[in-house]
């Protein structure tokens, strides 16, 4: 029963950080750590309420952490993390809740940033968005092809139509 209690309370502790994380995201807007960083502490609330579930009733414990585990891995595979950073990030701007956009940040995004950076340099026709999409990578060819990078491509085909 001590160990329910320390779920619990490390459940707390971990709720606490993600309201941290939270206030942080609010300030600053979204990055890829922020995004890992927070993903990782709900996949520790599953784990630490699955042990303090445990200590009442019996389970498998490790077969439900490890699906719980590769569910989490599979959806944050197929949600475009770089495009909800990027389209997070420019609705904040351009609401005026997200101070500046952080170019540093966007150049370090992968090709899923690409469309929504070309849609907001469409409306806004903002230059450091520009400086952004003319320093995008260009397609490395069939072998590393991917849906990204071909959404990328027309983005950039796009933008330099229309520079």
């Amino acid at each position: 029963r001590d160990m329910a209690l320390m779920s619990l309370l490390t459940i707390g502790i971990t709720f606490t950080a993600l309201a941290k994380m939270f206030m942080y995201i609010d300030v600053y807007g979204l990055t890829q750590l922020r995004i890992y960083t927070s993903v990782f502490m709900a996949f520790l609330v599953i784990v630490f309420l699955s042990i303090g579930v445990y200590q009442f009733k019996h389970f498998n414990i490790g077969m439900l952490i490890c699906i719980a585990g590769l569910v989490i891995l599979i959806a944050f595979n197929y949600a475009g993390v770089d495009r909800t950073i990027a389209k997070y990030n420019i609705s904040r701007f351009e609401k005026g809740s997200l101070g500046m956009m952080d170019e540093k940040l966007m150049y370090s995004l992968g090709d899923g940033a690409t469309p929504e950076l070309y849609k907001f340099w469409k409306k806004t026709g903002d230059a450091k968005v520009a400086e952004v999409l003319e320093g995008l990578p260009a397609d490395s060819g069939w072998c590393s092809w991917r849906v990204e990078r071909e959404l990328a491509n027309r983005a950039r085909d796009k933008y330099r139509k229309e520079k």
